[in-house]
């Protein structure tokens, strides 16, 4: 090949790398100077895994420490059955067979039964500090409708071994919504 030619290619190269948004992070939303979109992103897949009953995947989402264990004692701990409790009761000729909402038989639902609404992000992720147990990470409230009442829960998402995860959630309390930072005043306690 040519030296021209050699030049015009690795040009060419350069310049289809540039357009596409290729980096040295590989396109990797965690290792970007903005990780928001990323942590949006884990946090809403998160509660839409909750609403759905997929508590796997919901625990695959979660932090070590927020799993409680092993995968199938988180699976247990957020409201699921274990694959051994669910064969067992299958093979049960007295135990009836419920659908589940993550095969998709149920309409996401949540306390008590009651349909919910779809999970969107509210503003953006903001910054928090280590707190107790919790590692400094990513803030981001979650909101969606159950019946008609509209529910707001806060979420920490964390860089384990580069992988975002959710380490902490809890429900934005009213007088946490006149805060400055909802978002912050419930993941750390600042009222």
């Amino acid at each position: 090949m040519s030296r021209y030619r050699t030049t015009t290619a690795a040009l060419l190269l350069v310049s289809v790398l540039a357009l596409t948004g290729c980096s040295e992070s590989g396109g990797d939303d965690r290792k970007s100077d903005d990780p928001k979109k990323a942590v949006a992103a884990v946090a809403k897949e998160w509660q839409e895994a909750d609403h759905r009953g997929d508590y796997r995947r919901l625990c695959e989402l979660s932090t070590a420490r927020e799993k409680h264990g092993t995968m199938d004692q988180c699976i247990v701990f957020h409201g699921g059955a274990t694959p051994q409790s669910s064969s067992s009761a299958a093979s049960s000729p007295s135990a009836p067979s419920a659908p589940s909402a993550a095969s998709g038989s149920l309409a996401p639902s949540g306390p008590d039964g009651a349909s919910t609404g779809p999970v969107t992000v509210e503003g953006d992720p903001v910054e928090v500090p280590a707190v107790g147990k919790h590692p400094a990470g990513w803030g981001v409230m979650v909101t969606f409708t159950v019946s008609k009442t509209i529910d707001r829960y806060a979420l920490r998402v964390v860089d384990e071994g580069g992988t975002w995860k959710v380490d902490q959630y809890t429900e934005v309390q009213g007088h946490e919504m006149s805060q400055g930072n909802p978002v912050l005043a419930a993941l750390t306690g600042e009222n």
